[in-house]
């Protein structure tokens, strides 16, 4: 998850900010430019259609393959079987079958229905976005906004808006709220190394000085994503 998801950091980084030929523009041109992309971006179905068909299979196991097939067909018959297509979103994606995980996921969702947990909801989404290829569609944007409805300092919720927000050009708001994670931490979560790893060029588009800061330093907390996406709509003089 977090080679898919820092490889598709940044590409993006690269695809909106960095094409040759890309004109200086001012920033009031700038943040419509990323409206207008934010808000017709392609959908989740679109992405997956654009991916190469098939899922990686290298180095796995055929009899663990023969396993994840059983179950499979098993779950078939128990479209109710909450604990088994848990199990099953886990293993298709440990076997690269990101669109097989997300099928199963959405079948968990389902089934819980209005019992579904932040990390529940945070699982579809984190789901889309693998299935996705690393892109953060509007479908995958939504159980995000959800989870930071019920938490809004949920870090992984909190990183993935991130990721949406330099998708769609607004690398200035993705350096604030992944700055105010590192600070944050712990360094052992999975998001960590991902920003470690673009952070760096984030500041340097975001027009910021900066070092990085101690991981799980606790200091200057990072804005809400309302905070940010508040200011962002602000006249600038």
């Amino acid at each position: 998850v977090i080679v898919v998801v820092l490889i598709a950091g940044a590409l993006a980084l690269y695809r909106t900010l960095g094409q040759p030929g890309y004109g200086d523009l001012a920033l009031a041109d700038r943040i419509a430019f990323a409206k207008d992309i934010r808000e017709n971006r392609p959908d989740q179905q679109a992405a997956m259609d654009s991916l190469p068909k098939g899922f990686a299979r290298e180095n796995v196991d055929p009899k663990f393959l023969a396993l994840v097939e059983q179950l499979r067909s098993t779950l078939e018959t128990r479209p109710d079987d909450l604990q088994g297509h848990r199990l099953l979103a886990q293993q298709e994606a440990n076997i690269g079958n990101f669109a097989g995980a997300l099928s199963a996921q959405r079948t968990v969702i389902r089934i819980l229905g209005d019992q579904a947990t932040t990390k529940d909801i945070g699982d579809y989404g984190e789901a889309l976005v693998l299935a996705a290829g690393g892109y953060v569609s509007p479908e995958a944007e939504a159980p995000f906004r959800e989870v930071l409805v019920r938490d809004p300092q949920d870090g992984r919720a909190r990183y993935y808006i991130g990721l949406m927000l330099v998708q769609t050009g607004r690398p200035d708001q993705t350096f604030r709220l992944w700055d105010g994670l590192l600070r944050r931490g712990p360094p052992d979560a999975p998001w960590i190394e991902p920003i470690k790893g673009q952070i760096m060029s984030l500041a340097q588009l975001a027009g910021v000085d900066y070092t990085l800061p101690k991981i799980g330093a606790g200091a200057r907390p990072g804005p809400s994503t309302e905070d940010i996406e508040a200011a962002a709509e602000m006249s600038r003089q």
